[in-house]
């Protein structure tokens, strides 16, 4: 009887090769599917920075009704999110590519694989090649060559991945939990137990398996990736289905943290968007060539800028030259100091002036995002603000403050040059009258009128202002002589001779002036107005629409009137006053026809005091 002899089996392996900057390893591969990326939670970790979190997926695909297998490879993960660098296999980019024999495959970064096949039969896998000499995986420089190493080699690299895949489960931080396929459980890692200590006793009905093989049958699928929370925590499960081996493995990855941080950056995301639409500014991004990249700007926002036709030209080409400059001086300093740049521009837009503030900041190292607002309106309210400031509403003539500023400025430049300067001090005689007969409105137009004859007789370096009420000050800031003053206040008085026409009334206003010249009668703004203004009060003594000089000698006067109104408060309590009769007599008769009774006072220090110097 002849014996048959049964022909072996012949097993073959899948090995992936990867070698990266810590070293070269072999992985034996199974028939399930493999994460590979840069985090130690993927399935093939590749230690490279320049590796992608999830750069690539490894499926194994298992023939049917045969023990045999193959892998496809797909760039990214299973969500389809692609890896940065993406796949380079055998010098070209893929997608997806089913891996041959021999395959060489390019993740980047110095990080790089090689697929071979292996058989236990001494006879070579088909189209296997075992080059003579070791030689490590490298990037060759023609990307269609392949390199393998030898084959004594690559069953000694084998072995150890067999033993370091057998500790795989043990040592994962992730949780890997096997059912068979009634849903009892085969297998749970340490780390399954630790994080799910329930497990077991609730089997079938906790929620990581629950309904876990109606899922796979309904959907008819062997790769599975969902989400599901286990006491407040979420995890995302990926379920692999064995079919060789009749199993169902889960790889339980706890997102939660991940989970919470895309929602916070979601909702930050929507924030920035509201800020965005909410904030009244227009936002350029430009880049370091003066480029603009990005244009957002409110509704109704007036600005130049088309963003059809904006966006990719440069700023000189879409904004006025000067404009441009500012905006290309802003981004070179903001590049440069990495501080905000602020400044302020205006544009001629449908024939109104628009005024502009912009704020550049730098948001990388080679572009600057930079906020337009319209200030328009503000510039508006500043000029307003400085009118009401520095002139008189009444009038639109300087008020005491800017001609206080004005004066300072003229001593200060007659002191450099070594000049004369001169101010007057002027007032509408008889104005009370005038505002108590005809009332406060024409009153006001009146001073208006004053103002306005004021300034048409006055050389076009001469200020006036309205000081209050009545009164005006007027700055000489060059003469020549003091001559030069009394021609100017004497064409001040001559053009009041024409009389002001104040509805059906024809009003002859008088004016009094006051003069002060620099530095005869004062060195410093307060003595000059207050000389000019003694000037003008001996002007209203000596009958009023007239103009005087300052005379030194007007202050000893001012000074005896000021101690006399003093004195003059205490001498009925000090008993000064005396009372004189002074008789009336008929020259005709001689006789004595009545009395006169004369009030008298005796002053301590000044005698006698006639009522013309105490009586005014």
């Amino acid at each position: 009887m002849m014996d048959t002899a049964r022909e072996p089996t012949i097993q073959t392996r899948h090995i992936l090769f990867v070698e990266d900057p810590k070293g070269s390893r072999a992985i034996l591969l199974e028939p399930s599917t493999y994460s590979i990326g840069r985090e130690e939670n993927h399935s093939i970790v590749l230690h490279s920075r320049l590796v992608s979190r999830h750069h690539a997926t490894l499926f194994g695909v298992q023939y049917p009704g045969s023990l045999e297998y193959s892998f496809w490879i797909v760039d990214g993960d299973a969500k389809q999110e692609r890896s940065t660098n993406g796949l380079i296999v055998n010098g070209k980019r893929r997608l997806c590519h089913k891996l041959k024999h021999g395959d060489l495959i390019l993740f980047g970064g110095g990080a790089k694989a090689s697929y071979q096949v292996e058989s236990d039969s001494s006879t070579p896998t088909p189209n296997c090649i075992y080059p003579s000499q070791q030689q490590p995986i490298y990037e060759p420089s023609n990307h269609l060559e392949t390199h393998f190493l030898p084959k004594p080699e690559l069953k000694q690299l084998c072995d150890a991945a067999l033993s370091r895949l057998a500790s795989f489960p043990e040592l994962s931080p992730y949780a890997i939990i096997e059912t068979n396929l009634e849903g009892q459980i085969a297998y749970l890692n340490p780390a399954a137990l630790t994080a799910f200590p329930n497990l077991q006793s609730q089997d079938r009905k906790h929620p990581l398996l629950r309904d876990l093989l109606e899922i796979l049958k309904t959907q008819n699928v062997n790769l599975l990736h969902r989400s599901i929370e286990v006491n407040d925590r979420l995890y995302e499960q990926s379920i692999h289905l064995i079919s060789e081996s009749q199993l169902v493995r889960s790889y339980i990855f706890d997102i939660t943290e991940r989970h919470e941080a895309v929602s916070a950056l979601r909702q930050s995301e929507a924030t920035n968007r509201a800020l965005v639409h909410a904030i009244p500014d227009a936002m350029l991004r430009i880049n370091c060539h003066g480029k603009l990249v990005d244009f957002k700007a409110p509704t109704n926002f007036q600005f130049p800028i088309d963003v059809t036709h904006g966006i990719g030209r440069q700023l000189d080409k879409i904004l006025p030259s000067i404009t441009a400059e500012l905006f290309q001086h802003s981004l070179k300093q903001a590049l440069e100091t990495q501080e905000i740049q602020v400044f302020e521009f205006q544009l001629q837009l449908q024939g109104s002036l628009y005024d502009y503030e912009a704020r550049s900041v730098t948001i990388s190292t080679q572009e600057v995002l930079c906020m337009v607002r319209d200030i328009t309106a503000r510039k508006h309210a500043e000029q307003m603000i400085h009118y009401q400031a520095f002139y008189d509403e009444l009038t639109g003539l300087p008020n005491r403050t800017l001609f206080d500023r004005h004066l300072e400025e003229a001593i200060t430049n007659a002191k450099e040059h070594s000049c004369s300067m001169g101010v007057m001090f002027l007032d509408i005689d008889r104005f009370k009258t005038i505002n108590d007969t005809l009332g406060h409105a024409n009153g006001d137009r009146v001073v208006c009128e004053f103002g306005q004859r004021l300034s048409q007789c006055l050389r076009s370096s001469d200020i006036v202002a309205r000081w209050g009420g009545d009164e005006f000050t007027i700055l000489l800031p060059y003469l020549k002589t003091p001559e030069a003053a009394q021609e100017i206040a004497q064409r001040i008085l001559d053009t009041f001779k024409t009389p002001f026409q104040i509805d059906d009334r024809e009003l002859f206003i008088g004016s009094s002036i006051g003069i002060a010249i620099y530095p005869e009668h004062g060195e410093d703004s307060e003595t000059l107005l207050r000389n000019a203004d003694v000037a003008l009060y001996r002007v209203k003594e000596q009958g009023r629409q007239n103009f005087q000089l300052y005379i030194p000698t007007m202050n000893s006067q001012a000074s005896m009137r000021l101690s006399l109104e003093n004195s003059l408060h205490q001498a009925l309590e000090r008993q000064e006053f005396c009372l004189c009769y002074q008789p009336q007599i008929d020259i005709t008769t001689g006789k004595i026809t009545g009395m006169e009774a004369l009030l008298r006072w005796y002053h301590p220090h000044f005698g006698l005091v006639s009522p013309d110097r105490f009586i005014p």
